[in-house]
């Protein structure tokens, strides 16, 4: 799971997000306090030096504290030096670019909220919720005179130099800070911290709920139109543990059977081309599918679809890449017996039988799950052969390998 959560200064992001984190039992990540510690690093390096630099820098986050190269610069990067530079480095493409790489590689394995100024609109594309949090900048700058607590310090003097930063945030030429279009508003000038957050937390739980909504609509469609019967509902694991479901295709409502009827949510792998159209797209990520592309190794997918079972949630996958009338044992790779070993997931095989004729049977059969022993070092061939028998299970034929 992937929180984005972007605004302009003085918004209150960083004590929000970090609350969130919190409530909801996943990792902060402080993209501030990163430009900060690279700030500390390259602070007295000439610029020439940066790459090589960067090169062999490492960040990481445990608890409330940031560690470079494995020293905990928690309290040095919120000096007034590192504060006063931070800005100017952070403009700087070859940092961005470094650090955007980098927060990528964190949010990749494992649930993060992340804030700042171009999380849902560069760094996590992909986020499956995304919000904008601002306030007119008014208030903005009264919580921060009120949070400096100097009198050396005017609230005018904090008003002006909010209004400079939020225009050179949304005019610079590296990631301006943007509302992307899938981004919620959140206006926090008439709530409080407690209220901002259990805002955003309602729209997660919404946003959870949303799948089990439009499957129980189009499940009651779905069972009545095309007259669904399922056989084999017994070999369906009860438990919570780790899933991939694996089917064969006929058609583009082949997902959607499954789904009207299974208990748990499915995250299907979807043909990149789906999610084309902004607003589909859109939809289908709100339900918890994800793109691949089929005419390669696509790693993000694979990536994606390695992390959904170490969720310990189902995945759902047509290894044949596309419909097909009849079994063609050729298609299929070595793909799903290596994402299902890789995790220790079983797989469950489904058969689908029909061509969703309205009021006309359409027979979905579960067959005995099957489970690789993760012991085993199997080839590259061997797995593609273990695939290739799981599909034979799925059409209820006679394994031919037998590695299984």
């Amino acid at each position: 799971m992937k929180i984005a959560i972007d605004g302009p200064a003085g918004s209150g992001k960083s004590s929000l997000a970090k609350e969130i984190a919190k409530s909801l039992g996943v990792l902060y990540v402080d993209t501030g306090a990163m430009y900060r510690a690279i700030t500390l690093k390259l602070l007295k390096e000439d610029e020439s030096s940066y790459e090589d630099i960067l090169k062999n820098t490492k960040i990481s986050f445990e608890g409330d504290k940031i560690f470079l190269d494995g020293r905990d610069v928690s309290k040095e990067i919120r000096e007034n030096e590192i504060s006063n530079k931070t800005s100017e480095m952070s403009k700087k493409k070859i940092i961005r670019d470094y650090l955007v790489k980098m927060q990528r590689e964190i949010a990749r394995d494992k649930d993060v909220v992340m804030e700042g100024r171009d999380i849902g609109s560069v760094v996590l594309k992909d986020a499956e919720y995304k919000f904008f949090l601002t306030a007119d900048v008014e208030t903005r700058a009264m919580r921060r005179y009120k949070q400096i607590d100097d009198d050396k310090v005017s609230f005018d003097e904090i008003l002006e130099d909010l209004k400079v930063r939020d225009y050179n945030d949304s005019h610079r030429e590296n990631s301006p800070l943007i509302q992307t279009e899938d981004a919620i508003l959140i206006d926090s000038t008439d709530l409080n911290a407690e209220e901002t957050i259990e805002k955003i937390i309602s729209y997660i739980k919404r946003w959870r709920m949303f799948y089990f909504t439009v499957r129980r609509i189009v499940g009651f469609f779905m069972r009545h139109i095309y007259r669904l019967e399922v056989h084999g509902r017994e070999n369906i694991p009860q438990d919570s543990e780790r899933l991939i479901i694996c089917g064969n295709h006929k058609s583009n409502l082949d997902p959607v059977a499954i789904s009207a009827i299974f208990q748990r949510q499915i995250f299907w792998m979807a043909k990149k081309e789906l999610f084309e159209n902004k607003f589909f797209g859109g939809f289908l990520t709100k339900l918890g599918a994800f793109p691949i592309d089929r005419e390669g190794n696509d790693l993000a997918a694979i990536k994606k679809s390695l992390k959904i079972l170490k969720n310990e949630d189902v995945l759902g996958i047509f290894p044949e890449g596309t419909r097909v009338k009849e079994a063609d044992y050729t298609r299929i790779k070595s793909g799903i017996a290596l994402i299902a070993q890789k995790t220790n997931s079983r797989v469950l095989p489904v058969y689908i039988e029909g061509d969703y004729k309205p009021f006309r049977k359409t027979r979905i059969y579960f067959r005995e799950p099957v489970k690789i022993n993760k012991e085993i070092k199997y080839s590259p061939g061997e797995l593609e052969n273990i695939s290739q028998d799981i599909m034979r299970i799925v059409y209820g034929d006679e394994v031919k390998w037998k590695l299984l």
